[in-house]
């Protein structure tokens, strides 16, 4: 069996491989922190290649560096996460600061190529912002324990992970603790509602597709089990807690 190659550094994430219909090549999907998705190949015996070329305007531009970085949150529980500065290396001024809050009931802030529709990082970086990309509890970064440590308690420890982050970036020197933006789309959304309200750190905020009503989401979507795991029993009988 044919090894593809060792993880380079920054690392590349990898979606899981397929086999062509002779099981005689694997196919799977690359990227990197500097570096848009695209489909590699390779037959056994034959060296590993690339099949596509899908954003070639992107070569020869100058992209934000990505760093790991880890803060203790307000009850000293580690938190880690990636952070994005300007490509043009103005790290020892202070700028603006705007936590981008990964989405979904658990996902996690890998080592991707942070540009989409949703995902602008890099746009946000090349205008002159840091952008921490904390990974709270609840992200599936650290394990289930980890995955599980906001449940009953969504907006508060999550949300303390958040903004001691902010600190943490604060405390760094590279940000103006009065130029303090947050956003994010589905539950990173609800997590920038909920923020605005309970603190006046926050400058501006992008609330996209925000859950703003647990019970009325979790009776109106797809996977209503996996909103309820957040909570100890069906959310209409606890409409307190949503």
């Amino acid at each position: 069996m044919a090894t593809l190659e060792p993880v380079p550094v920054g690392g590349w994430v990898s979606q899981p491989v397929s086999l062509s219909t002779d099981q005689r090549m694997p196919e799977l999907s690359r990227q990197s922190p500097f570096g848009s998705p695209e489909v590699w190949a390779r037959l056994w015996d034959v060296g590993q290649r690339c099949l596509t070329r899908l954003n070639p305007h992107l070569a020869g531009l100058t992209l934000a560096p990505m760093e790991p970085v880890e803060w203790r949150s307000s009850d000293g529980l580690a938190i880690e996460g990636r952070f994005l500065t300007p490509p043009d290396g103005r790290v020892a001024e202070c700028l603006s600061l705007v936590v981008d809050i990964q989405g979904r009931p658990s996902a996690v802030w890998g080592p991707t190529f942070h540009t989409s529709w949703h995902d602008g990082r890099h746009e946000l970086a090349g205008a002159g912002c840091a952008v921490p990309l904390p990974n709270t509890r609840r992200s599936t970064e650290c394990g289930a324990a980890f995955t599980a440590a906001n449940r009953s308690d969504l907006g508060g420890s999550d949300a303390s992970d958040l903004l001691s982050g902010a600190e943490w970036c604060v405390a760094q020197g590279v940000t103006n603790p009065d130029r303090l933006g947050v956003g994010g789309w589905s539950y990173s959304g609800f997590l920038t509602a909920w923020l605005i309200r309970h603190t006046d750190r926050v400058r501006a905020a992008i609330c996209g597709a925000a859950v703003t009503k647990l019970v009325s989401t979790a009776g109106s979507n797809d996977v209503r089990r996996l909103d309820e795991n957040r909570f100890p029993g069906p959310l209409h009988k606890q409409l307190d807690v949503s």
